[in-house]
């Protein structure tokens, strides 16, 4: 029985080395710009601000994700941001309920044109009760969530456009 044991062993400290090991001269995982460029083609969801900076998006499509939002995040990078998408255009208002970080709020058109800009929306006080709404006054089709600070910083204004790419095939409930 303690042969059987040694020869486990022995046999599981072998596997983990190779598997660390960097034989053959390089390691298996990839260089930081491919894995900067393949995260770029796979991620089909983006928004290209008007300053040219490109935003990787996570989309929100139905009831249930566009509630959540980006509640309870400790932080959004910057070349980050959550668009919403909605069944109709409409007045779509937002709160901060659960939001831990300040945020910037656009209010876009079909076709990109910014309609509407929140800008710095702070989280809602805990002893705030109900949270207040934010934007909603002109008609959109879509919301996109940044970091506070990023839509004046890529001159995001009211008039300017967005270009949204890999959304046309989503389906939104």
């Amino acid at each position: 029985m303690q042969n059987l044991r040694a020869i486990f062993a022995a046999t599981l400290s072998i596997l983990l080395l190779s598997a660390c090991s960097q034989s053959g001269g390089g390691s298996t995982a990839p260089a930081p710009t491919e894995t900067r460029a393949t995260a770029a083609a796979a991620n089909t969801r983006t928004a290209t601000l008007p300053d040219g900076l490109i935003v990787a998006l996570e989309v929100a499509t139905d009831d249930e994700t566009r509630a959540q939002g980006l509640m309870y995040r400790e932080s959004l990078a910057s070349g980050r941001g959550m668009l919403f998408l909605f069944a109709k255009e409409g007045t779509h208002s937002f709160w901060m309920k659960n939001t831990l970080i300040p945020l910037d709020m656009i209010w876009l058109d079909p076709t990109g044109k910014v309609v509407e800009v929140e800008a710095d929306v702070q989280p809602c006080p805990k002893e705030v009760d109900p949270c207040p709404s934010y934007g909603g006054r002109k008609i959109a089709a879509f919301v996109l969530e940044l970091a506070a600070g990023e839509a004046a910083k890529h001159k995001v204004t009211v008039g300017s456009t967005i270009k949204l790419e890999g959304i046309s095939e989503l389906k939104v409930r």
